[in-house]
C-alpha cells in the first residue's frame, strides 16, 4: 500500500510552500494573484504526491490515488481493427461520503395513509 498523506500533511505542506513562494503576504493580502498562487500550489502538490505514488487522503473531500490499469484490448473506431491498449497508471478520485451524500440525496420517506374506521351511525326513520 502507497504511503497516505492526511489533511494535516497537506496543510503543513502547503503552510510551508505558501511561506516559501508567497510569504506572510498572504495573511494580511487578500489579492486575487495571492489566491492563483495558492490554487496552483495545491494542484503542484497533488500532481507531487500521485507522481510519487502516495495515496492523498482529504476527510471532508475524499481520496486520490495513482492505480495500475492492466493491458487490455481495444477497438480503433475508425477502422474497427482491434488493439492493443498498454498497461499504465490511472489517478483515482473518491469523493467522501459527506460529498456523495449531497450529490445523491436520499428521498424522503412518504407517510404511510392512515385508515380511516368507518362510521357506523344509527339511520333514524320518519
Amino acid at each position: 500500500m502507497p504511503d497516505t498523506v492526511n489533511r494535516s500533511e497537506l496543510i503543513k505542506d502547503l503552510r510551508k510552500r505558501i511561506i516559501d513562494e508567497i510569504g506572510y503576504r498572504i495573511i494580511m493580502d487578500s489579492d486575487t494573484d495571492a489566491s492563483r498562487k495558492i490554487v496552483k500550489i495545491i494542484s503542484s502538490l497533488i500532481t507531487e504526491y500521485m507522481k510519487d505514488g502516495k495515496r492523498l487522503s482529504i476527510q471532508s473531500i475524499g481520496v486520490f490515488q495513482v492505480k495500475p490499469s492492466a493491458e487490455r484490448m481495444g477497438r480503433n473506431p475508425r477502422t474497427g481493427e482491434k488493439i492493443t491498449i498498454p498497461a499504465r497508471n490511472v489517478v483515482r478520485f473518491k469523493a467522501s461520503k459527506s460529498i456523495t451524500d449531497i450529490v445523491n440525496p436520499k428521498p424522503k420517506p412518504k407517510k404511510p395513509k392512515r385508515k380511516t374506521k368507518k362510521r357506523v351511525g344509527l339511520r333514524i326513520r320518519k
